[in-house]
């Protein structure tokens, strides 16, 4: 799935955290519903835009 960017197991209420990137709305509501929906064990999905970075990095601190 090339619109994935980021995936990780998480702690809390949800067990996965993945970063998609689509070109607008209709595109990840296709990707959610035709692909992610799709795989087995999804029970369901939550999403939250993200609206502006204020800081990126992807290095772990020495």
């Amino acid at each position: 799935m090339p619109e994935i960017t980021y995936v990780s197991t998480v702690l809390g209420r949800l067990d996965v955290c993945a970063e998609v990137l689509t070109t607008d709305n209709a595109a990840l509501w296709a990707f959610l519903n035709e692909k992610v929906a799709r795989i087995e064990g999804v029970r369901s999905t939550e999403t939250t835009p993200i609206l502006k970075v204020h800081k990126l990095r992807y290095a772990t601190p020495s």
